[in-house]
């Protein structure tokens, strides 16, 4: 459940962070979509961490979460 609402979460952020990118004419499209996803990846790791696995962010953990979103980009 927990893995659900995140998902839903993190989903909406982007999706703001990119509309609102693009709507206020910061950036185009492609370059919204890159800073929706790094903040969207960076939100996703601080509520999984805390919320969905209890445990204190750290380096090392934060390193490997980027390389595994990286991946799946």
């Amino acid at each position: 459940m927990r893995f659900g609402i995140t998902g839903v979460l993190v989903t909406t952020v982007h999706a703001l962070i990119a509309i609102l990118c693009v709507e206020t004419g910061l950036t185009g499209p492609a370059l919204a979509n890159g800073a929706a996803f790094a903040g969207a990846t960076l939100l996703s790791y601080v509520i999984n961490t805390h919320w969905s696995f209890a445990m204190p962010l750290h380096g090392r953990t934060l390193a490997r979460f980027l390389l595994v979103s990286l991946v799946g980009l």
